[in-house]
């Protein structure tokens, strides 16, 4: 099934317009509303009117998708009511916390499907209780018309009122109930995975079961009585302003012996979420949304010559944690060169810089690398969703950097000569040479002395590129001298060829040439304004060489343009992006070529076997970035990838790079210790880490205060777990004493 990034209709018709008026872009305007009605025929064959993104605020791949869907409108109540509907859902829905918090890194898209009168399209119906149902089937296969999908919400126009359900990633809405407090219980189930807390009449009968026969695979209920013993220990202690969590008996539709972590809870009966589901709403989010949002420079391997500086810049996700407080999410950050900490040149909670000196580093192979934590105070255990780290592969070359200087512009007449020195600088230390690119014919270049000559006859009028360009085996600098040749008569301006919007998909070729004429047959020099920092466009040929990475889905809008020096012809166009989801056979491919960041997404995959299968290339990777994951991964909810971190961590510390994994590997995780007193055999093995990094030869300040932390943090942890133990010995007896 295709599937495109739409922008807009509103967007798209302000272009079309912008387009008309200009006259060159008559065509393109044509072509555009051609293209879009051909797309609303392919979504009419699916028994869909239109599909609009409501709201996008970033690359579907770092954001969460909510798909809103309509079921039961005939088509004239799709326009007025069912977008009335769905324009509060979206509105009521952002006031929710943790809604509310990341509104910012949520797109909304709407799909307008009609129905027949008295008909469901989605199969919505009422059962006997007033629970409202639809297929899910049907409305997985409409949501994924969507550039992505991470919660649909099903709108049907039912009659009276009807309540709300959710299973899986799908919640069923009344149209005449709208956002209600049932409707932020079914987001608990539907986005966070969480249970019913409230007691039902004959739950036996209802649900087809009573008390489960082991513990609940949900976060917010269980079958240990004990406060201290529970999966939500470690809310129990500190308390959390006026919350009281501790095993209250009565969760999952029965009475007895199955418990919740506090009294009220809008998974009960409450209007907010308890502490212990509020935890698990927010890092649902960041299932989907890096904690690193941007990165700069895009790509992983850079090349600076001895006198170059460069500066490198990570941006972080910037949110609410309170809104009526104003309290703002805290990023932690640290910044590592050659395994060694550094300072950033400057940091703050959303965004840090480091400037990396050619000069400071000295020549040869740099290893750059940042890591940071998103600290919010409503999770205590982030199961390692809320950190991340980023690298750069950085060559310091032995020499400084050459100089090209050439006009910038020149202009003349035919049978005018044009005459300029190309001048160099330091070419000899890199042994660089220099060549020209663009020689218009007839024109003269001596590579050796650095003269350009060309005197332009009939039939040259026009604008021409010309590239001086020093390279050697490792860089090339250029230097480019636009040549513009007039002519005496009157000079009729360019015209653009299918200037028309290029649909394409993240990881695969763009394939798009700019075309013109000119009527006077004058050169023609093309360009394309606003093109993404990754895509690289030839103004002599007109191509465009880009290839998306999985984190650039979303329209861009640029201009195109033809000139030949003297009048330019230009059109407004989308190149639209479409949205392809990771997959794991090409996790190989990104890490094997490392161009851009892709791989990072490959380690955050929502699905276990990508994580194990990236895992898998870490070795491949700088130490220092291998330290920084492993940590991060140890707090990982899946067992399988826990323990494949685990046997990394032993496999480093037996490799000839272990003090600088230890170095790194202790400062990572000292703040982190709490997060690890459920699992005893990973508390066993950072203890040995931290034993071997107290080895190391003229530790640093931080390597001591880490460490020192960490043997605190270990005692801490021994002593809660022999608490735990006693209160786990007790009731044993408690228990043989009731069985007597």
């Amino acid at each position: 099934m295709t599937r495109l990034v739409a922008g807009c209709l509103a967007a798209l018709m302000v272009l079309c317009a912008a387009g008309s008026a200009a006259g060159a872009t008559d065509a393109a305007a044509q072509r555009r509303r051609e293209k879009w009605l051909a797309r609303q025929k392919e979504l009419k064959e699916q028994g869909i009117l239109r599909m609009e993104t409501m709201d996008a605020t970033g690359d579907s791949s770092k954001r969460v998708d909510i798909v809103i869907l309509s079921d039961g409108f005939e088509k004239d109540d799709l326009r007025d009511s069912y977008k009335g509907i769905s324009d509060k859902i979206k509105q009521n829905l952002v006031k929710l916390a943790p809604f509310e918090n990341f509104r910012n890194y949520i797109n909304f898209h709407r799909l307008y499907i009609p129905s027949e009168k008295g008909e469901f399209a989605l199969g919505s119906e009422v059962d006997r209780s007033r629970i409202l149902l639809c297929d899910r089937e049907k409305a997985i296969s409409m949501a994924l018309n969507a550039p992505d999908c991470d919660l649909m919400i099903v709108v049907s126009n039912t009659t009276g009122m009807a309540r709300s359900t959710a299973w899986a990633n799908l919640i069923t809405l009344c149209s005449k109930g709208g956002v209600t407090g049932t409707t932020v219980h079914e987001l608990g189930h539907a986005f966070g995975g969480l249970a019913d807390e409230y007691v039902e009449p004959n739950a036996s009968l209802r649900f087809g079961r009573g008390v489960p026969p082991m513990e609940p695979p949900q976060v917010n209920v269980t079958l240990e009585r004990e406060p201290t013993l529970c999966k939500w220990h470690y809310w129990v202690k500190p308390q959390e302003g006026s919350h009281t969590v501790g095993c209250f008996e009565g969760a999952l539709y029965v009475s007895k012996k199955v418990f919740r972590p506090e009294r009220e809870c809008v998974m009960r009966t409450g209007r907010s979420f308890c502490v212990v589901c509020m935890e698990q709403m927010v890092r649902t989010f960041f299932c989907y949304i890096d904690p690193i949002d941007e990165e700069d420079p895009p790509g992983v391997k850079q090349v600076l010559f001895s006198d170059e500086k460069m500066t490198f810049k990570v941006q972080a996700l910037d949110y609410e944690v309170s809104t009526e407080r104003k309290v703002t999410s805290k990023m932690n950050w640290r910044w590592y060169l050659d395994g060694v900490p550094v300072e950033p040149t400057q940091s703050k909670s959303a965004v840090s810089l480091y400037e990396f000196s050619a000069a400071a580093a000295g020549a040869g192979h740099h290893e750059l690398v940042v890591s940071g934590d998103m600290i919010d105070s409503r999770v205590r255990r982030d199961m390692g969703l809320m950190s991340d780290s980023r690298f750069w592969l950085v060559d310091v070359l032995d020499y400084p950097r050459p100089k090209v200087t050439a006009p910038e512009q020149t202009n003349a007449q035919i049978g005018q000569a044009i005459k300029f020195q190309v001048k160099t600088e330091k070419l000899e230390a890199g042994g660089f040479k220099l060549r020209v690119e663009g020689l218009p014919a007839n024109a003269k270049f001596d590579e050796a002395a650095g003269t350009f000559e060309w005197t332009p006859v009939d039939g040259e009028a026009g604008a021409y590129l010309a590239e001086f360009i020093a390279a050697n085996d490792k860089r090339e600098i250029r230097a480019k001298t636009v040549l513009i040749v007039g002519k005496p008569k009157e000079n009729r301006t360019p015209q653009l060829v299918e200037a028309v919007d290029e649909n394409g998909f993240e990881g695969q070729p763009m394939d798009l040439t700019v075309n013109a004429k000119d009527p006077d047959g004058d050169a023609l020099l093309l360009d394309i304004k606003g093109l993404p920092p990754t895509a690289k466009f030839d103004r002599r040929t007109g191509t465009l060489t880009w290839t998306p990475g999985y984190t650039e889905s979303k329209p861009y809008y640029v201009v195109m343009e033809a000139t030949d020096g003297m009048k330019t012809a230009s059109a407004k166009v989308i190149l639209d992006v479409g949205n392809v989801p990771l997959r794991p056979d090409v996790t190989d491919e990104l890490f094997a070529k490392m161009d851009n960041f892709d791989f990072c997404q490959a380690l955050r995959s929502n699905h276990s076997d990508q994580r194990l299968k990236a895992m898998a290339h870490l070795k491949d990777t700088p130490v220092t970035f291998q330290a920084t994951q492993v940590a991060r991964l140890l707090r990982d909810y899946n067992d399988d990838v826990m323990r494949e971190a685990c046997a990394q961590l032993q496999v480093l510390m037996a490799s000839e790079k272990k003090e600088e994994f230890e170095r790194v590997f202790v400062l990572e995780i000292d703040d982190k210790m709490w997060q690890f007193v459920d699992s005893p055999e990973v508390l066993d093995l950072i203890a040995g880490v931290a034993e071997d990094a107290g080895k190391i030869e003229k530790p640093s300040a931080a390597l001591k205060r880490s460490l020192a932390t960490i043997q605190k943090e270990l005692k801490r942890a021994e002593s809660y777990n022999k608490m735990r133990d006693g209160a786990r010995a007790k009731l044993g007896k408690d228990d043989d004493k009731k069985q007597e």
